[in-house]
């Protein structure tokens, strides 16, 4: 199978609709398995990630006319720009429905994991938890942000186009997210 680009070219210069569409059938082959790795990484159930899949397959074809460039690179580039904005659609869908919002159970297992890796009393766990759960009811974003962030390992440049801000800004979200997690953490005496 060739280059991205070549596909693409494969796919443009085809001769017949039955060309095109073994040709854009070669393209969703070529492009299928880093989106799916990609959204997946990013997103709570496989459904969810091959819905996005889908989404991004359909704005690569339907962008493709307009496609500037010829090289494999600028067409994942493009691939990916469509799959960050997919995702922050999703994102900002998830965030104004307060029930969809919340954390699936992987996350509070790697909480769990990582309080259990890290030797720390139950009483600092059950305070964790509990503030979690406050700043769920509170904040649902903050809660957003802290499972791309600490839970993906997403930086603040991958974060900020899904939040729709830029790196600083998300960076100082995220800071301000932790400064009220601190304030609801029970004090101890």
């Amino acid at each position: 199978m060739g280059s991205l680009a070549e596909l693409i070219r494969d796919y443009r210069n085809a001769p017949s609709l039955q060309a095109k569409g073994a040709a854009a059938a070669a393209i969703v082959s070529e492009i299928h398995p880093s989106m799916w790795i990609f959204v997946r990484s990013r997103v709570g159930t496989n459904a969810d990630a091959e819905d996005l899949v889908q989404e991004v397959l359909k704005g690569f074809f339907t962008g493709l006319p307009i496609l500037r460039g010829d090289s494999s690179e600028q067409a994942w580039g493009y691939c990916y720009r469509i799959a960050f904005n997919r995702l922050g659609t999703f994102y900002k869908r998830k965030g104004r429905n307060l029930e969809d919002c919340g954390l699936d159970d992987s996350f509070w297992r790697w909480v769990e994991d990582t309080v259990a890796s890290v030797p720390a009393d139950s009483g600092k766990y059950q305070d964790l938890h509990e503030a979690l759960a406050i700043l769920k009811e509170s904040r649902p974003n903050c809660i957003r942000y802290f499972e791309m962030y600490f839970y993906q390992g997403m930086t603040y440049v991958e974060m900020g186009p899904l939040i729709g801000k830029n790196a600083d800004a998300t960076r100082k979200q995220v800071e301000r997210c932790l400064e009220q997690l601190k304030h609801l953490l029970p004090k101890k005496v």
